[in-house]
């Protein structure tokens, strides 16, 4: 928020329908003076901080949810660096438990894949 309010632009930048992660490099040149470099990836998707876990499952693990109950196998992968939120993702802010009484968007990828399996 104060980084806002001076001016200063997000380091990351994750638009969500394109699916692109833009990181904004800033720089001290040799003459002192200052610049943004901007590097682009481009992924099959990519969810920003106002993400939550809900919409992470629905864009990603419940497209594999119907393979199981043909035969198939699902397999969920998380990958990242330390401290970028992979284990709140997967078990959620309540240990991986999935409650009535709580939103499902903060519910962790497992319990709301085992609140998917379980419904069908």
């Amino acid at each position: 928020r104060t980084e806002s309010q001076s001016g200063e632009i997000d380091i990351i930048d994750c638009q969500r329908e394109s699916g692109k992660v833009l990181v904004h490099e800033p720089r001290i040149r040799v003459d002192l003076t200052r610049e943004v470099a901007e590097h682009r990836f481009k992924f099959d998707g990519a969810f920003g901080e106002q993400c939550n876990n809900e919409a992470v499952y629905q864009a990603t693990v419940a497209r594999v949810v119907p393979t199981i109950f043909h035969g198939g196998r699902a397999t969920v992968f998380a990958f990242g660096q330390t401290g970028s939120g992979k284990t709140h993702t997967l078990m959620g802010p309540y240990g991986g438990v999935a409650h009535p009484d709580r939103p499902a968007r903060e519910a962790g990828i497992y319990a709301l894949a085992a609140q998917d399996l379980f419904t069908r």
